[in-house]
């Protein structure tokens, strides 16, 4: 009787099991999804999108059959800002769900005209972005080129502009020194000349009084001879101051015409000047 129950036994078993592993493995499934959805809704409540979709990702690759998770997936891609994530995600939302009626597929159709619209937009936005940088970087490769031949530029015209000056002695420091001296000389003679006239005035003057006073017989002691030596004196007097002032007046004369006749003191040296269309303009520095 014993070996009869044990083959019952066996016969159950062997018809039970093939069905209880499967609602076994379903069951643990399910469990795995819902916990990865739990894990989900606190990453999105964190504002994580990135992560939520993972989690909700994961949570409909335990249990395909809850599209709700499908499109958790898509929703947080769309609020994250991956675009291209969402819209594919929505398409295969819609795929799965099909011609059924189902409230998720109407809002995956308006949502996803939405994410179509923001990842062309976003496309177009990176499109600007790449080309200003390329513009960018060609106009500062265009500005750092130039830059360079213009410093070349200037280095090679530095090397073969040769310092051009006056050779030694012939400068002109010993014509101008020359000339500030006779410059000097006629104002002291012009001077000299101007102190003769006024004293010579002076005697005239006395002169003229005692001859008056010869005339009229108030001085009896002051003779025509005398009169006659003295206004001699005066006059060579009046002869040396003019012969003085004359001499004072060339040699102002010629101090001048030395000093503007003296040779500059001139250096050509090379001042490179870069100009806008990359010529280049030389200058040279007097002093």
């Amino acid at each position: 009787m014993r070996w009869l129950t044990l083959v019952v036994c066996v016969i159950v078993s062997a018809t039970v099991a093939p069905f209880a592993r499967p609602a076994y493995a379903a069951d643990s499934a399910k469990k795995k999804a819902i916990a990865a959805s739990i894990l989900a809704r606190a990453a999105l409540d964190e504002g994580k999108f990135g992560k939520c979709a993972d989690l909700y990702r994961e949570a409909w690759m335990a249990d395909p059959a809850t599209l709700g998770y499908l499109y958790s997936v898509a929703r947080c891609e769309h609020k994250g800002g991956r675009f291209d994530a969402a819209v594919r995600d929505y398409e295969e939302l819609l795929k799965v769900v099909g011609e059924k009626p189902n409230p998720m597929a109407i809002k995956s159709k308006k949502f996803l005209t939405e994410a179509r619209a923001q990842l062309a937009e976003q496309k177009k936005h990176e499109a600007e972005l790449l080309d200003k940088a390329r513009k960018q970087a060609e106009e500062d490769k265009r500005k750092a080129l130039a830059a360079e031949k213009a410093k070349a530029a200037g280095a090679n015209a530095a090397k073969s502009a040769p310092v051009v000056t006056k050779p030694a002695g012939r400068d002109g420091t010993l014509q101008r020194s020359l000339g500030w001296v006779a410059i000097g000389a006629g104002i002291v003679m012009a001077g000299t000349a101007g102190g003769l006239y006024l004293v010579a005035g002076s005697d005239r003057k006395a002169l003229d009084g005692r001859l008056d006073d010869l005339k009229t017989g108030k001085d009896q002691k002051f003779t025509q001879k005398q009169a006659r030596a003295q206004a001699d004196d005066i006059a060579q007097q009046k002869t040396i101051a003019a012969v003085i002032g004359a001499a004072s007046f060339a040699a102002i004369g010629g101090g001048a015409y030395l000093l503007y006749a003296a040779p500059q003191r001139t250096a050509w040296t090379p001042l490179v000047v870069p100009t806008q269309g990359g010529g280049l303009v030389g200058a040279t520095i007097r002093f």
